[in-house]
């Protein structure tokens, strides 16, 4: 699957929000990441991304993925995942 290990295919921010009394509250500190690097495991169907910079402790992180078929029809589901990062494992 070639298309798995295109960066193109791939969006992750980052980002940390102040609690407020509200549910949730505004973006802070927002930023694209840069994807370093990709391996896809196509036995596993899985796909490994090492961003640029280093993951940033108590931030979410937004992924987004674009389809990964060869038809340009199939998109993947689901499209977005979030993560939330309480500490950087060492």
């Amino acid at each position: 699957m070639e298309h798995a290990t295109d960066a193109k295919r791939y969006s992750i921010e980052s980002a940390t929000r102040t609690s407020t009394p509200a549910y949730g509250g505004d973006d802070q500190n927002r930023r694209a990441e840069r994807i370093e690097s990709i391996v896809y495991d196509a036995v596993n169907q899985t796909a490994r991304i090492e961003l640029s910079d280093a993951l940033r402790e108590g931030y979410v992180y937004d992924i987004g993925i674009d389809s990964l078929c060869e038809e340009a029809q199939a998109m993947f589901f689901p499209a977005q995942a979030f993560y939330t990062m309480r500490k950087v494992p060492k």
